[in-house]
């Protein structure tokens, strides 16, 4: 079944987190971390839901939202000192995905007032008919399911359920961004109907637009 997520859930959300996301940047930071990121996405106006199985055991998740910036602001304001530790550690055991986050973190930073231009713009246009259709896009943050369980319809039913109420809410569509290396996930989203919308170096976003 496909229910809502809530605090209770965290720990466990983490734990499926860490597992399906080896080697990436947020399971490195530690389980508090994790658990304390996916808190600052328990708001109003996102879409957090999560896969049970008999006994509610947790084996999946999907996370949409709309207010990705102010989520991570918040994580990263609540946990500066821990945050700062944690990564200090590792950039002193020279990970390279550590170095790599920073470096567009600082990036980011530097180009944040020409990058936000750039998206209100296009936000402007796209609801202004200018764009590709009109609506507003959601975007889907995380979807992820246990390793044991993968390839067994967990990931679909999870997607259904969040098209289903994106589709309530009126949303046009969702967009998200996967690493181009990720060719497993990549081959998902397109066997789902999402289709490419643009790239970086080392990503590409898709999205899918519903029929109207």
């Amino acid at each position: 079944m496909v229910r809502e997520a809530g605090p209770q859930d965290l720990k466990a959300v983490a734990l499926l987190h860490n597992e399906s996301f080896k080697g990436h940047f947020l399971p490195k930071l530690g389980r508090k971390l994790v658990e304390n990121y996916y808190r600052s996405f328990l708001i109003d106006g996102n879409l957090f839901l999560l896969h049970t199985c008999d006994g509610g055991v947790i084996n999946g998740l999907i996370l949409g939202t709309n207010t990705y910036r102010k989520s991570t602001e918040s994580f990263v304001r609540e946990n500066m000192i821990l945050l700062t530790f944690r990564t200090l550690l590792l950039v002193v055991r020279l990970d390279r995905e550590v170095y790599s986050k920073i470096n567009k973190f600082l990036f980011k930073r530097i180009f944040r007032k020409r990058r936000k231009a750039d998206v209100d713009a296009s936000s402007l246009a796209e609801v202004s008919g200018g764009g590709k259709r009109f609506g507003r896009m959601n975007e889907l943050l995380s979807i992820c399911v246990f390793p044991g369980v993968q390839g067994s319809g967990v990931a679909v039913e999870l997607i259904e359920a969040y098209e289903k109420v994106l589709t309530e809410k009126e949303y046009a569509g969702y967009r998200l961004s996967v690493r181009k290396d990720n060719a497993r996930a990549i081959g998902f989203y397109l066997k789902i109907g999402m289709s490419a919308y643009s790239e970086s170096q080392d990503e590409q976003i898709y999205e899918k637009r519903f029929e109207r």
